[in-house]
């Protein structure tokens, strides 16, 4: 079975555009294909080919395929959602600079 394929950064939550890898953890002289899906179906050979890395902004979900000749596949999954920055806007009224000990 194929076990070496890494997805970095791990599943989780972001802030701004994040790029998403994937790759193989050896060396090994029959090269890893990766495929993908982002729609929430399972990878097939059919589907897009990973060929480097791909930015998201917004909440997506991968779904991997690892394949390598003489080898059983690899699938993984790995979820990422946008959580947008915390945006601090006072309220109407009238402000002063002048700080005052509490």
């Amino acid at each position: 079975m194929v076990q070496d394929l890494v997805v970095s950064p791990l599943s989780g939550d972001f802030g701004s555009n994040l790029t998403v890898t994937a790759q193989s953890s050896i060396n090994n002289p029959n090269p890893l294909k990766i495929y993908y899906t982002t729609d929430h179906t399972a990878p097939t050979t059919n589907s897009m080919l990973y060929s480097g890395s791909i930015v998201i902004s917004n909440d997506t979900t991968f779904n991997w395929l690892a394949t390598r000749w003489g080898y059983a596949p690899q699938y993984a999954t790995n979820a990422y959602r946008y959580v947008p920055p915390l945006m601090f806007q006072p309220g109407v009224g009238t402000y002063s600079t002048q700080s005052r000990p509490v």
